[in-house]
């Protein structure tokens, strides 16, 4: 497939790509967060998350650009103020500007040939890693989601994204979350007190029990007699 596009070749305009197998609800593409660790997670667990772009089409992609967005987030898992773009795939130099700030970490090839080793490229129906970011856990136990797509944003400055060129055919391809081009995109972590705390508080309660039991045990029964004196 890459033999297709070692000459270099500018591009000014392209028609959009759309079609081809579909994954989850009519979306074409799919964000997977994987945790480190399996769960059950416990309050505080520092962790680092995985993020895959999955193809559900039947065509490479040269990716132009990739923005995750983590708005809506929940407020309680402290993320790390930046994303780890993975570009272990590519040989130096990189031609990707990296913007890795939350909450809409982002990158942008600044190659303006599609040509050589200069692009991440998603394979057909198989996935690409394309980065990690840290979390620590809240204190609370409860349900928490972490969410990198934020797909009721408006603002075309915000939401995911993901650009890129068909191959064969160098046909433009977009996906947004906005649109339901991308699914998946978040992962509920159920937080659950750690096993030391759990273990105390089962003994507390079965103490309690037990000396509620002995007290009943201890206590004198009435004969029904009044005393006289």
């Amino acid at each position: 497939m890459r033999a297709l596009v070692i000459t270099c070749m500018v591009v000014v305009c392209v028609p959009v790509a759309r079609g081809g197998s579909v994954l989850y609800d009519n979306a074409e593409a799919a964000v997977q967060l994987v945790p480190d660790t399996a769960g059950p997670y416990t309050v505080g667990q520092e962790l680092t998350i995985d993020v895959w772009l999955r193809s559900g089409v039947n065509f490479e992609v040269m990716l132009n650009s990739i923005r995750l967005d983590f708005t809506r987030t929940h407020p309680a898992l402290v993320l790390y103020s930046t994303f780890s773009f993975d570009f272990s795939s590519l040989s130096p130099p990189i031609y990707y500007a990296v913007y890795p700030d939350l909450p809409a970490p982002s990158i942008v090839n600044q190659v303006g040939c599609y040509c050589g080793n200069y692009w991440l490229v998603l394979p057909r129906r198989s996935s690409l890693h394309i980065g990690s970011i840290g979390l620590t856990l809240p204190a609370d136990v409860g349900v928490y989601r972490l969410d990198a797509l934020n797909r009721t944003e408006s603002n075309p400055a915000l939401g995911a994204r993901i650009t890129g060129v068909r191959v064969p055919g160098l046909t433009a391809v977009t996906w947004r979350a906005l649109n339901g081009d991308i699914a998946g995109g978040y992962y509920n972590f159920r937080v659950v007190p750690e096993p030391a705390t759990l273990a105390l508080v089962i003994l507390g309660v079965l103490g309690f029990a037990w000396g509620r039991r002995g007290r009943r045990r201890a206590m004198p029964h009435s004969t029904g007699i009044r005393s006289l004196c």
